[in-house]
């Protein structure tokens, strides 16, 4: 993952607007995913969250959570894995199961 480091791969969000009109997939299912998902709303393009077990650490459903998200960002939870990334000199596509 390290050779992804600044070219479309973030750990941690400084500037929310470095993220502005883009296409987003968190992945994680702590309450910092869900956070993220949420304060990205209005920020990003789409907002699209996977994590690998059925089951989030947050209390509450994903769904609850992610309804907070209003246009022009949408976002959405799913159990999926992340199998890949890849691009030429940024990230431009991954492969989720």
């Amino acid at each position: 993952m390290d050779q992804w480091n600044d070219k479309g791969l973030h750990d941690r969000v400084l500037n929310p607007r470095e993220f502005a009109g883009k296409r987003i997939l968190i992945v994680g299912g702590g309450d910092s995913a869900f956070d993220w998902a949420v304060n990205l709303q209005g920020v990003a393009k789409s907002i699209v969250m996977i994590h690998r077990r059925d089951g989030f650490r947050d209390t509450r459903r994903p769904s609850i959570r992610c309804r907070r998200c209003r246009p022009p960002a949408r976002c959405s939870a799913h159990v999926l894995e992340l199998k890949e990334i890849a691009g030429s000199s940024r990230i431009e596509r991954s492969h989720l199961q």
